[in-house]
């Protein structure tokens, strides 16, 4: 446990001098970039066009074990992409296995205007193999998005988890530094019952079509509390 609060604190330290650094840095501009759904929480209110193909990455660890996670999303038609996620974690002292399986749709229902928020329906249908007796759940999501400034923007989610039986909330602000680093923070939250957290990261453009992503954070629940981090990937064909 120590160790991991030791490589959490390490992560943070890299975090600020990476920010720190970015601050000073210059990038070339780039024209319809990457805009990746991981490494939060929060489900954005982009959507691939049609017939582009992205793979998302990331591997971490938390105070009960590893993990690694992939995500393939694809543009089917205008405003509207399927996209296939798997989870694979190894708590401690025990075994790999899949833990969850999802394949979710999301689809632009405006793109924003003025004061008036970008926003995206996104559904979900879930294959938890472990979970007995409600292995296969559903679920749905309002993603809202503001540019409160050209570099801050808000976003925001509102729908279900677990099956419908939950109430799942997130709210984030994301920050661009450059036309190459960017930012967030953000809160999110399952409820009845409650289990909340934060978490903070960084991204990096090494190019329009490819993004590192750096994050780490905490859950708070009625069991206890966890730490985490991970580092991840995404890229676009």
């Amino acid at each position: 446990m120590q160790l991991l609060f030791t490589s959490l604190r390490r992560w943070s330290l890299s975090l600020i001098a990476i920010t720190g650094i970015s601050c000073s840095l210059s990038a070339q501009t780039h024209i319809d970039e990457i805009q990746p759904d991981r490494p939060d929480h929060s489900e954005g209110t982009s959507v691939l066009a049609p017939r582009h193909f992205q793979v998302e990455w990331g591997t971490g660890f938390t105070s009960a074990g590893h993990n690694m996670g992939l995500m393939l999303r694809y543009g089917l038609l205008p405003d509207w992409e399927l996209r296939l996620e798997g989870l694979l974690q190894r708590p401690h002292r025990s075994v790999l296995r899949l833990t969850d399986l999802t394949l979710s749709s999301k689809l632009s229902l405006f793109s924003g205007e003025g004061w008036i928020p970008a926003m995206t329906l996104v559904g979900y249908l879930n294959y938890a193999p472990q979970e007995m007796p409600h292995r296969l759940t559903g679920d749905l999501l309002l993603a809202l998005e503001q540019e409160l400034t050209s570099d801050l923007t808000f976003t925001c989610n509102v729908g279900s988890s677990e099956g419908m039986q939950r109430l799942l909330l997130t709210a984030e602000l994301g920050y661009a530094f450059n036309e190459r680093f960017s930012s967030f923070i953000e809160y999110y939250g399952n409820f009845s019952p409650t289990e909340h957290g934060y978490d903070l990261g960084l991204s990096y453009s090494v190019t329009p079509n490819f993004i590192i992503d750096l994050s780490a954070g905490r859950t708070f629940a009625t069991q206890g509390r966890m730490n985490y981090a991970s580092l991840g990937a995404s890229y676009r064909l």
